[in-house]
């Protein structure tokens, strides 16, 4: 590494090696020589100028982890997490997990909206951080606000394990939509929201209730939303003492990762190809508003009438304007509030570091439109 050269080879190690070792790293994280995301030498090269063994770095490290300074990625290496100012200066920041594609939502906008009102009235600046890894200004914010999905492995959005090694270890953070291990989180009781849903359709009559969404593609079997989601139904349909079928659940393998009315059309018609109408659903649950606006052009385009005899549901009601020619009944999640709530436990934790880690539960409603009707009539009867 080019900037391992800066730990002087020819340094006298005293008889406790890895204080010594520790003193040194340590130095050049503070002097900027070691930048925050920069990975620290490789254990062969510092054994190599210091004669030391694998037990002394691993204790070095320990100690340097300790103090919040490193972090380790499994399978990657040792990270320098760098340093924080306490000092306030009135700015906040904010990352995505993926901009690019969430920018084209009103999610997106109106979660933004939340947090920029919510700092002006706490006389604070939103940052706005599209790149962690090019961002140098960490140590002038107060606090950060992560909008960020928990996965247990690579995925196509960034997740946490490659942001956090750029994040100071002291810096306040708080993750908004998912539980993310030692952070303070703002999160939605989605789990709730699709009960209200599988019970809404129960009470209509519906017995037979099939899912779609993507929980069984590989690349989000780690994917926390897709997965709590999903299990939120099966839970919903045991409860209510619904057709339990695994043959209601599909998650079909077509792309279009980041366009869910197309993912939701085309998966759809994928399914009735493959035998849906013998199921015998009455009623389809979709994993976002999206994708059941999709689902409801596809079962249109194939003859059926939503919802005289197919009901539909979505969920996070966001796009409702947007949607409003499906007239979708949907789990409304409370965006805005969410933002205003992680400002203000934000600021709140950069002023009581001590405090312990707090996860804040907001409710979702249910908003009942067109999309869903009392069931009439099984879809074996449709021709």
């Amino acid at each position: 590494m080019k900037n391992a050269r800066a730990i002087n080879s020819k340094a006298k190690m005293p008889q406790a090696k890895y204080l010594q070792l520790a003193d040194v790293l340590r130095q050049l994280i503070q002097q900027g020589k070691l930048s925050p995301g920069q990975p620290l030498p490789p254990y062969l090269e510092i054994k190599e100028r210091y004669g030391v063994s694998k037990s002394t770095v691993e204790k070095t490290y320990q100690t340097l982890e300790a103090e919040g300074l490193i972090w380790r990625k499994t399978g990657s290496g040792v990270y320098v997490r760098g340093l924080h100012s306490s000092a306030p200066t009135g700015l906040v920041g904010f990352v995505d997990a993926s901009p690019s594609f969430n920018r084209h939502f009103q999610f997106y906008l109106r979660f933004v909206d939340g947090l920029r009102e919510q700092a002006e009235k706490q006389n604070q600046c939103l940052v706005i951080i599209d790149d962690p890894a090019r961002f140098t200004r960490w140590r002038e914010l107060d606090g950060l606000v992560l909008n960020e999905q928990y996965f247990s492995h690579r995925s196509p959005e960034r997740s946490w394990d490659d942001i956090r090694r750029f994040i100071p270890a002291t810096l306040p953070t708080v993750n908004t939509f998912a539980q993310l291990p030692g952070l303070d989180n703002v999160v939605v009781d989605e789990a709730d929201g699709i009960r209200q849903l599988v019970k809404h359709l129960a009470e209509q009559g519906h017995q037979r209730i099939g899912y779609m969404g993507r929980m069984h593609q590989p690349v989000f079997a780690g994917h926390s939303q897709v997965q709590n989601r999903y299990q939120a139904y099966l839970n919903a349909v045991h409860e209510f003492g619904l057709t339990e079928d695994d043959t209601f659940v599909y998650s079909p393998p077509v792309e279009y990762f980041r366009d869910y009315p197309a993912y939701g059309y085309h998966g759809m018609k994928q399914w009735l190809q493959e035998g849906w109408r013998d199921l015998r659903c009455t009623a389809l649950l979709a994993h976002n508003d999206r994708a059941a606006a999709g689902m409801i052009d596809a079962l249109r385009e194939a003859g059926f009438k939503v919802p005289q005899e197919v009901s539909i549901v979505g969920f996070d009601g966001t796009e409702i304007f947007q949607l409003a020619a499906y007239g979708l009944t949907t789990a409304k999640i409370p965006v805005y509030e969410v933002a205003v709530q992680a400002l203000k436990v934000l600021l709140a934790r950069s002023r009581k570091r001590s405090e312990r880690q707090r996860q804040i539960t907001l409710p979702v409603e249910l908003h009942i439109g067109e999309s869903s009707a009392a069931c009439k009539q099984s879809v074996a009867n449709v021709a």
